[in-house]
């Protein structure tokens, strides 16, 4: 056999072929590593970038290994009396806020969403406190003033919501507590029920997600990227860096544990999570539930752009469970 002799033509192009569907896959695989990091852990310090102000670098360079997601901040405090409560689970030390209207009330535990900290829904903490409720606000593990940088999407978050059930019960014995959540803190709601034992007397929830994969899809089609492959690549990374199946954090199936009386709220204007999505969730509550679409209101804020419709809903609902 000739060592000089060249492969068959098509043996070549064969090989081409093979290294480039090689180098494809690996460099998407190390791009969706870097994104799905990026996503998961925050960047104390960072800015976020603005679409008008970024340069060709900057969009390059995020493109490439994914950008900074900012460490979510408290930039502002409670303008009632409160009381900050400091636990520390296997997740880390939790800072908290508890605001006493009276103690013979119920009380409610608030939970915000991706990207923020318990500073952002003061709104609803000052509609429950009118409502007569005790709140309790948590800065679930890697935000605010909690420590880590880390954040799963509500899958260990829900140790967080059990701590903070644990305190309420033996901090208002007896008495009801119910739960508040927006986004990540809705699915934060939803898993702690189905893992961790957590047992309210009702829950309020606010544009939960259907799964990691699908909230990963709504991402990546409001870019107006291709999402398979990708996306599934983007699913599996952040899941393997976190410890935990990222494809099975679902709650639309966590929903099928809640069986006390529950309040979906979605916004008609969401773009992050479709009304699919939320149907999916709410056809699988079971208990008493009721699903309230406001028409003014995107992904958040919903107490901010429908503040009439939004307390009367929700009162309605309180008035309802504790009849």
């Amino acid at each position: 056999m000739n060592p000089d002799k060249k492969p068959p033509k098509k043996k070549r192009l064969g090989l081409r072929m093979f290294s480039l569907l090689f180098s494809l896959f690996f460099t998407a695989n190390v791009m969706s590593f870097m994104h799905a990091y990026k996503f998961t852990h925050f960047t104390k310090g960072a800015t976020k970038l603005s679409s008008a102000d970024i340069t060709m670098a900057q969009a390059a360079k995020a493109l490439i290994l994914g950008a900074d997601v900012p460490r979510p901040e408290n930039n502002i405090r409670p303008e009632v009396d409160f009381e900050e409560v400091i636990f520390e689970n296997e997740n880390g030390k939790l800072h908290s806020w508890w605001m006493e209207k009276d103690s013979a009330n119920p009380s409610i535990a608030l939970f915000h969403g991706y990207g923020a900290a318990k500073s952002s829904i003061l709104p609803y903490a000052y509609a429950f406190l009118d409502m007569g409720f005790n709140v309790f606000m948590m800065d679930t593990s890697g935000s605010g003033d909690s420590e880590g940088n880390t954040c799963t999407i509500g899958v260990k978050e829900a140790l967080d919501a059990r701590t903070a059930f644990d305190y309420l019960k033996e901090k208002n014995k007896g008495k009801d507590i119910y739960l508040f959540g927006e986004s990540m803190g809705a699915a934060t709601i939803l898993r702690s029920i189905s893992h961790e034992g957590v047992k309210p007397k009702a829950i309020i929830i606010q544009c939960p997600f259907e799964s990691m994969l699908t909230a990963t899809k709504s991402r990546f089609e409001n870019m107006g990227v291709p999402f398979w492959g990708l996306g599934h690549m983007l699913v599996f990374w952040g899941g393997i860096q976190n410890g935990f199946n990222a494809f099975g954090h679902s709650p639309k199936e966590y929903a099928k544990s809640v069986d006390m009386p529950s309040l979906l709220i979605w916004g008609a204007r969401d773009d992050l999570v479709r009304k699919s999505e939320t149907d999916a969730v709410y056809e699988n509550l079971g208990g008493e539930k009721e699903l309230v679409v406001l028409e003014n209101v995107g992904h958040s804020g919903h107490i901010l752009f429908e503040p009439t419709q939004w307390k009367a809903t929700v009162r309605d609902f309180i008035n309802r469970v504790q009849d």
